[in-house]
Order: structure tokens, then sequence, then C-alpha cells
């Protein structure tokens, strides 16, 4: 790992389902929890941050990071 290691991702969401699962705010909390920021619209967001060892664990817990 060198100073420069980021990590970046996309979370898109299918329209009908929008309204509850909004991607702007998955993309916020994920990029929080991975230490950078990140935003966007109901159905497409980026983010990114600076914490790639947790990448893993995002993956692992999704589920954690959904609206309900």
């Amino acid at each position: 790992k060198n100073n420069n290691d980021q990590v970046s991702l996309v979370v898109k969401v299918s329209k009908d389902i929008s309204k509850k699962f909004h991607a702007g705010n998955i993309a916020r909390k994920i990029a929080s929890y991975l230490g950078g920021g990140g935003g966007g619209g109901p159905t497409f967001a980026q983010a990114g941050g600076k914490y790639v060892n947790k990448v893993k664990e995002v993956i692992e817990h999704i589920n954690d990071f959904m609206e309900v």
C-alpha cells in the first residue's frame, strides 16, 4: 500500500426500488465507512475512500449499508 491507494465505487439501483433504496444515500454510508465521501441521485451514485483495507468488510456486510 502506498499513500495514493484509494477505493472507488458506484451504486446503481433500478428506478422501481429507488424510493426504498436510494443510491446516493447508500454510497454516502459506504464512503463514510471507507474514510471518504460520495453521493448521487436515487438511481446512480459514486463514492470513494482511503481505507482500502475495509473493502472486504463492506462487501461481506453490504446489507448493513442498505436503507430499510
